[in-house]
């Protein structure tokens, strides 16, 4: 017994042994209050200048990759023309159709007829000793809005007592009666092949006093047909029935129609899309009218986004103020 009791006490003694730990506490962990990693105000330190610097550094990009006009110093600096008016965007109305250019007519107290008269107004005083009677509208790609304003200045000049006619030139793509809404069974190109003589291809303006010589059919020859002898006496006869003729030309760029037209009119008032027209293309288009003598009288930026031209040209600030003066 007393050799089994020492074999237990060995073995017992063996496996504490084995169980016994080599570590020891030194002290208890404490709960830290905060987390070790990351530093909290040392990223919020870093971020916020690093937020500023690439904020600024896309701003500038984005300005330099937008190739628009802006303001009417940025304008008037680079191209070298009189600003004579900015005619504001027009939202559509609860989605339903809306024709712009009928604003004038429908709210003459608005920002928008107050631009036309703008217009109306720099057009006069471009040259008061011997005030423009023909106008040619132009621009240097589509979709600026040349033809919205060539009705409303037209219908502008009529609402003053003007005897006023208005010349669809576009043979190309002929987009007044497509904006007005109108159907015309005779157009230019009847008198210029000589289909039919002028007073038969007239048709009045429902909205005003405005005569319309609309484009209907487009023909195989345009540039030919508006360089005709026939085109210049088409313009001589209006000359003599009409106090002041609008031409809706076909923009300067894609043919050579404005620039053919630009010698039967007194003077040409050139459109450009706020924010959206090219420099390079606005810039080569005036180029290309000042090659043939063209006498520009100044510049039109259309379909600009009052709050945001009124910012980058007078101060925010200053928008309300304005509006005080329209009802639309």
């Amino acid at each position: 017994m007393y050799e089994a009791f020492l074999g237990r006490l060995s073995q017992t003694q063996d496996r504490n042994g084995i169980q016994a730990p080599d570590a020891r506490v030194i002290s208890k962990a404490e709960v830290p209050s905060a987390p070790s990693f990351p530093k909290r105000g040392l990223s919020i330190g870093l971020s916020i200048p690093a937020g500023l610097v690439l904020g600024l550094m896309l701003a500038f990009l984005f300005e330099r990759l937008d190739n628009g006009f802006r303001t009417i110093a940025e304008m008037e600096g680079l191209v070298g023309l009189p600003v004579m008016a900015t005619v504001p965007e027009v939202s559509v109305p609860n989605g339903h159709p809306f024709n712009a250019a009928d604003i004038v007519v429908n709210k003459p107290m608005s920002s928008f007829a107050e631009a036309i008269r703008g217009l109306r107004l720099g057009l006069i005083l471009s040259d008061v000793d011997h005030p423009a009677k023909v106008v040619l509208v132009t621009s240097s790609v589509p979709d600026e809005g040349k033809t919205t304003i060539a009705i409303g200045l037209a219908r502008v000049a009529a609402s003053s007592g003007l005897r006023t006619v208005l010349v669809d030139c576009d043979l190309r793509r002929a987009s007044t009666a497509k904006t007005l809404g109108a159907r015309f069974s005779k157009s230019i190109v009847d008198v210029l092949t000589g289909g039919a003589p002028l007073e038969h291809c007239l048709v009045k303006d429902d909205k005003s006093s405005v005569f319309i010589l609309p484009s209907v059919n487009t023909p195989g020859n345009p540039g030919d047909l508006l360089s005709s002898q026939t085109m210049q006496k088409a313009v001589a006869q209006l000359r003599e029935k009409f106090d002041f003729i609008v031409l809706d030309s076909p923009p300067v760029l894609p043919v050579n129609d404005a620039k053919i037209l630009s010698r039967l009119a007194d003077t040409v008032l050139f459109i450009v899309r706020w924010e959206k027209t090219p420099r390079e293309a606005v810039l080569s288009s005036v180029r290309a009218l000042n090659d043939v003598h063209a006498k520009i009288a100044g510049v039109a930026m259309t379909r600009a986004n009052n709050e945001r031209f009124r910012y980058y040209s007078y101060g925010y600030q200053d928008y309300k103020k304005y509006r005080k003066y329209h009802l639309e």
